[in-house]
């Protein structure tokens, strides 16, 4: 019925000769979508597939050896040990249970801060991957509509929106799991360690050490980890 009743009204243009009516281009534009409205859901489906299969190959690149994001993330940062108390050893006081109380403060808030920070992001990235699966169900459920959409100019617009949608949120798991693996690049990169090894400290130390080293030595691993945490919010 949908389509007889557009053909009835390309006919009564051409009939009537109306401004702006191409009778032949609709003619073509409702051929081509009474064969596509059939497999729309299909089409659609194929391409939230193709972006899950992007993404998910960004993901087995993070993982690697059986670990999670997360884990490769807190083992990279160092972020499960920055309440460790051997970190808090400084020239001025070598035993742990004497470390100065500005040192602890310090350690404590810098690690807090990281470890606030990366819970915010992914905190935030489950609510928009749980939203991009509902609106991903809204939009295939409408596909056959959006395909009819692309018939009349008069409707054309409210087709490009459902594309426009579609591309979107069908972005968003292999953009955001492209930033997370290039954080775990930079994490993994020589240039990003050698920033611990100037202030003595090897790549399995925790981030406490960092804060606790003086200012001048430590302001490199700071630095990074501030441009970690840009990237991760990006």
């Amino acid at each position: 019925l949908f389509f007889i009743f557009i053909l009835l009204y390309i006919a009564i243009g051409a009939i009537l000769r109306l401004a702006g009516h191409d009778a032949k281009k609709l003619l073509v534009n409702l051929i081509l979508a009474a064969l596509l409205i059939n497999f729309s859901l299909v089409i659609t489906k194929v391409i939230i597939d193709a972006s899950n299969i992007l993404a998910l190959e960004f993901y087995a690149k993070i993982s690697g050896e059986n670990k999670s994001v997360t884990q490769t993330l807190m083992n990279g940062l160092h972020l499960t040990s920055i309440y460790n108390k051997e970190a808090l050893k400084t020239r001025d006081a070598p035993d742990p249970e004497k470390a100065g109380f500005a040192n602890i403060i310090l350690g404590t808030l810098g690690g807090s801060a990281l470890i606030l920070v990366t819970a915010f992001v992914f905190l935030a990235a489950t609510f928009l991957f749980i939203a991009r699966t509902i609106v991903l169900w809204f939009l295939m459920i409408l596909s056959p509509l959006a395909f009819g959409a692309m018939i009349l100019p008069q409707t054309k617009k409210h087709a490009d929106r459902w594309w426009q949608e579609l591309t979107c949120q069908c972005l968003l798991a292999p953009a955001f799991m492209f930033m997370i693996y290039l954080v775990v690049m930079i994490i993994n990169s020589s240039d990003f360690n050698s920033a611990f090894s100037k202030i003595g400290l090897s790549t399995t130390d925790n981030f406490a050490a960092a804060f606790t080293s003086g200012v001048e030595s430590s302001l490199g691993v700071i630095l990074n980890f501030v441009l970690l945490i840009g990237l991760m919010i990006g």
